[in-house]
């Protein structure tokens, strides 16, 4: 009994847990402000959106001005006539205002509605980015405190054993024990000892990892526990694996960038088709000169223009209908990553759907296994005092208990990690964290203690 309430202790948080306690949702958001990989698909997600901007502003009015002043010198030579050389130092002015408006430019047009897709694609993807690292630190976070809790075990272990080498020492003395029962609690100690420095390795490694994904050292005694989380699968289990799924095709933000870009590789192929329209724009301009030339001078001119310019494309080389092809691979290939994705999705989910399920099932079964490990202890000890048992029975029903508890951890965090996926598989960050934290909050009931 004290093994199993000692696990379910350290998992459930019954204990008041000190100030500084470092809970699922302050790792996640001080990863967040670390990770590289978000703060890179951030500053991708605001070049892409100014970049709509600028294609937005070449369908915009063009207003232009150039302005001049200076000093002309002209040495004028008649080379007939009775006429002299004559030398001219005029002042020089003139300025001018240009307005174009683009009526009919294709090509702009399609630019800027693919550098929406490509804005939408790169926000898309930083919401991606944030998923998977929802699924990387709860990894880190959850194998973290595994280790710290199967250590509890493992040291649980140690002080048993002890005990019972103690008692075998105690009983070979009175002559009530055997050499051979020495040994083997000799044996069960060293092997408990060996598993409390293989977990103390796993701490130190898993300390590290956690601290890389955070940018800060890591105590991990300083890790908030989880509370009972069977009751978050069960609720998880109420919709079927199709509804997940089909959450997942509609919401997961990996695809729905992969979806973007498809749609900007579409367009592109839009945008380059368009080198074979014509082109048209409105002109006006004002201008104003100043003995600006040899056969201007003392004079000045003030001139206004309005036009509507058409150019129309008839051949570049086949430039065109090269860029035209290369679009067209393009988007096959952003369809193919899409297709590709969206099936990688649909399997992905639905094994993590069943890992929640059968894990359910399998932390039902080992709380179970518990009950059963330790009416079986309870049992050999009782032989030992009528004559029908020995130590090395008992110790064979103390490892067997100590295999299951250490079992039920494992499969206690693993199924919490595969909830854990699932959300993340449907990109629904905001409501993991929240309901995370409500089952880190609780500080009652028992993670996978018998109910």
């Amino acid at each position: 009994m004290r093994v199993r309430w000692l696990v379910a202790g350290l998992l459930s948080g019954a204990c008041a847990l000190p100030a500084w306690a470092l809970d699922f949702a302050e790792a996640f958001r001080l990863a967040k402000d670390y990770d590289a990989r978000v703060k890179i698909a951030g500053s991708r997600a605001a070049q892409d959106e100014a970049g709509v901007d600028v294609a937005r502003s070449r369908l915009l009015p063009q207003v232009s001005a150039a302005a001049a002043r200076g000093k002309q010198y002209t040495h004028t030579k008649y080379l007939s006539g009775p006429y002299p050389s004559q030398y001219d130092e005029p002042d020089t002015k003139n300025w001018a205002l240009q307005v174009r408006q683009g009526l009919y430019r294709p090509a702009e047009w399609r630019s800027w509605d693919r550098a929406q897709s490509l804005a939408e694609a790169s926000a898309r993807g930083m919401e991606a980015e944030t998923a998977t690292l929802l699924s990387r630190v709860a990894k880190a976070y959850l194998a973290l405190l595994e280790a710290r809790t199967q250590l509890k075990v493992a040291e649980q272990d140690v002080a048993r054993y002890t005990e019972v080498l103690r008692q075998a020492q105690r009983a070979f003395e009175t002559g009530q024990g055997t050499r051979i029962e020495i040994e083997e609690a000799q044996a069960r100690l060293d092997s408990a000892q060996a598993s409390v420095v293989d977990w103390q390795g796993q701490i130190e490694t898993g300390r590290q990892d956690l601290a890389a994904l955070i940018g800060q050292e890591v105590n991990p005694e300083e890790l908030t526990p989880f509370t009972e989380v069977r009751g978050l699968a069960r609720d998880m289990l109420q919709e079927p694996v199709t509804a997940w799924v089909e959450r997942t095709m509609l919401q997961n933000p990996e695809l729905a960038s992969l979806k973007a870009q498809l749609d900007a590789a579409e367009k592109q192929v839009a945008v380059q088709k368009a080198g074979h329209l014509p082109t048209v724009d409105a002109v006006a301009s004002r201008t104003f000169s100043r003995s600006d030339s040899v056969t201007t001078i003392g004079k000045e001119y003030l001139s206004t223009n309005v036009a509507v310019q058409v150019s129309i494309p008839l051949y570049s080389g086949g430039g065109v209908n090269a860029s035209v092809r290369a679009a067209l691979a393009a988007r096959e290939e952003a369809q193919a990553r899409f297709d590709g994705r969206r099936r990688e999705l649909v399997t992905s989910t639905t094994n993590a759907y069943s890992r929640v399920r059968f894990g359910l099932e399998r932390v039902t079964a080992l709380d179970q296994a518990t009950r059963s490990a330790e009416q079986a202890l309870a049992a050999t000890r009782k032989g030992v005092q009528a004559g029908t048992r020995n130590n090395v029975d008992v110790l064979n029903a103390e490892q067997d208990l100590a295999k299951v508890q250490m079992q039920w951890v494992s499969a206690a965090f693993e199924l919490l990690g595969s909830i854990v996926e699932l959300w993340a598989a449907t990109g629904e960050v905001d409501q993991a964290l929240q309901r995370l934290e409500a089952v880190q909050r609780q500080g009652a009931g028992k993670m996978g203690s018998p109910s």
